[in-house]
């Protein structure tokens, strides 16, 4: 007879589910209300441990704090639709600055020293998978003392004057010239003897 008060069939003996936030909206209220009409209908004595006061008081401050959260879910989803509305506009920004940061540089013949200077003004850099590697050899290549006319490269590989000069061990040798002379690009070109020099390394 008593469950009724709360909403609760007479021969129901199973608890309500109280997993959802309103689960418990509702099962409060309705514990709340039907203790008030359970004693006034002389139903008996008050509940203790905790008294209906208690759990009032808590479902109160748990109704509240529902609510805010609630409004700030509204407030967030509202700002966040505002900020998507100019994400556009801001990345053309972004690559106006970018593109301008990078020309002010632009002179700078060292890529590395270029990089510095773009990245002190917050630009990040973000390389693939053995790009470092291949740009530390390229480097390497660039600063080799290339001494002799550039016609004459072919030749310096055949007397191994790069191996005397320490930049390439002997063993090396071999593959260098066999790469010189199956390139089919000018061996006088720096860049085409660069390239060779790079592989055999």
């Amino acid at each position: 007879m008593a469950r009724t008060f709360y909403g609760i069939d007479e021969h129901d003996t199973k608890l309500p589910s109280l997993v959802s936030d309103q689960d418990l909206l509702e099962w409060g209220a309705k514990i709340i209300a039907g203790e008030q009409e359970r004693t006034r209908n002389g139903g008996g004595s008050p509940v203790y441990s905790p008294s209906i006061a208690l759990v009032k008081v808590n479902y109160e401050n748990f109704k509240q704090a529902y609510a805010a959260q609630k409004q700030f879910q509204q407030n967030s989803a509202r700002c966040s639709a505002e900020v998507a509305q100019y994400r556009g506009e801001a990345d053309e920004y972004i690559l106006t600055l970018w593109n301008e940061i990078e020309a002010h540089y632009a002179d700078l013949e060292d890529e590395e020293i270029r990089r510095q200077k773009c990245e002190h003004f917050g630009l990040v850099y973000v390389f693939r998978k053995g790009e470092k590697e291949e740009i530390k050899r390229k480097k390497e290549v660039e600063r080799l003392p290339f001494l002799l006319p550039f016609y004459n490269f072919a030749s310096c590989v055949s007397t191994k004057c790069f191996a005397v000069r320490g930049l390439l061990p002997f063993w090396r040798m071999a593959k260098l010239s066999a790469l010189v002379q199956s390139s089919s690009s000018d061996i006088s070109s720096p860049y085409s003897f660069a390239r060779c020099f790079t592989m055999a390394r």
